[in-house]
């Protein structure tokens, strides 16, 4: 692949992990406040999720 096409791969792979999480995390946690749910774990794991996908980036450079 060229360069171009590996940056565009590693920015999509980001935004997924990045904003994609946390938006699935944010409709977990309203079925969690409508169950009445300790909800302390999730701002915790959101603030996580951007790290995670630079971790997936730099996986990936170490690999190839």
């Amino acid at each position: 692949m060229e360069q171009k096409e590996i940056t565009k791969t590693r920015l999509i792979i980001y935004v997924l992990l990045a904003y994609g999480l946390t938006c699935l995390m944010g409709i977990l946690m309203w079925y969690g406040s409508t169950k009445g749910y300790d909800l302390t774990v999730f701002p915790t794991a959101q603030m996580m999720y951007p790290a995670t996908g630079l971790t997936r980036q730099n996986w990936n450079r170490i690999k190839t």
